[in-house]
């Protein structure tokens, strides 16, 4: 009755020490990512298969776009005193839409009945 009951309390214990272990291992690395990245992956994934190719893992795939040093791209050059930049042309269309540029928006000039 003793060698049963310890070989009880010895599956019981080891039952718990598998669950446990498994609950308190490593945790689902998706569940960290963000699901624009993943989506963006995914896709890389399915490109790199239909061509034949074997693609990276999720880590390698992130450190390769990253880039080496995560080095910040160089500032553009400033403007002088306002002379590099334009003034827009902003005129109102004979059927009362926006005209910006010469180009006609689709925005309405004036509310309906020339509210607003």
């Amino acid at each position: 009755m003793k060698r049963l009951l310890t070989i009880l309390a010895l599956s019981v214990v080891l039952g718990v020490c598998a669950v446990g272990l498994t609950a308190c291992g490593e945790t689902d690395k998706a569940d960290n990512r963000d699901e624009q990245i993943v989506g963006v992956y995914n896709t890389y994934v399915a490109y790199a298969e239909a061509n034949g190719r074997t693609p990276l893992s999720y880590e390698d795939w992130l450190n390769s776009i990253k880039g080496e040093r995560g080095e910040k791209g160089q500032d553009g050059k400033d403007g002088r005193d306002g002379k590099d930049g334009t003034t827009p042309t902003v005129e109102i269309s004979a059927d009362g839409y926006w005209v910006i540029n010469g180009v006609k928006s689709t925005v309405m000039a004036q509310g309906q009945n020339g509210k607003d």
